[in-house]
């Protein structure tokens, strides 16, 4: 279950994706999708400040002394850590409660690739979960249906991301990361909890509407 109210986890997504636009004019769509990964980790991993937290991403070396790695299994994995004795008695880390897991994938048009990183979300144990996909294409409303349809928001808090795709970023034009949460009744958009959305497909778009 999320740590903090769903106001800063909207604006936890905001700031990272600000952080990832700045100064990206010579950067190709794979460096600022990177980017936009890296600062998210970073960002989440701040809503657990006071915790024993690793934040794991494949940008980031600084879990690589404890954990050998920087990605593991997912985008993005946040989670609580505890020492643990190795065979030989030596000092280890291990990872022992996901907090969250990301899954970005920014293709806007290939169905496969999206389900490819949800499925990841199914089989994932985790407090919250998480799609980013690429703003204003019809796998928006797809995404959120398969969404409802394979994740249970009891289990877990289940969040979709929208942002813009890489393309469009610049210094120059205000971007937005919209983030929509799953509940039993259906998906709420965080900046208005209270009113309920329905997402709606068509052969050019896909958008939320109140």
């Amino acid at each position: 279950m999320p740590y903090q109210d769903g106001s800063t986890i909207a604006d936890t997504f905001q700031l990272a994706l600000q952080e990832a636009a700045k100064a990206c004019d010579a950067l190709s769509h794979a460096e600022r999708s990177a980017r936009w990964v890296g600062a998210l980790a970073a960002r989440l991993k701040l809503l657990h400040a006071a915790d024993s937290v690793a934040a794991f991403c494949r940008s980031d070396s600084s879990n690589r002394p404890q954990f050998r790695i920087n990605e593991l299994l997912f985008d993005i994995l946040v989670a609580q850590t505890r020492p643990v004795k190795s065979a030989n008695g030596k000092d280890l880390l291990a990872v022992s409660r996901a907090l969250w897991v990301v899954e970005s994938e920014l293709n806007r048009s290939d169905s496969r690739d999206v389900l490819i990183d949800l499925n990841k979300l199914v089989v994932a144990q985790a407090d919250n979960k998480v799609l980013a996909v690429s703003a204003a294409t019809p796998l928006v409303g797809w995404a959120a249906a398969v969404m409802a349809e394979l994740l249970d928001p009891i289990e877990s808090d289940v969040y979709l991301v929208t942002i813009p795709h890489p393309e469009h970023w610049s210094g120059a034009n205000p971007m937005s990361a919209d983030v929509y949460q799953l509940l039993r009744h259906g998906w709420i958009r965080l900046s208005n909890p209270h009113q309920p959305i329905r997402f709606v497909r068509s052969d050019e778009r896909s958008e939320a509407c109140t």
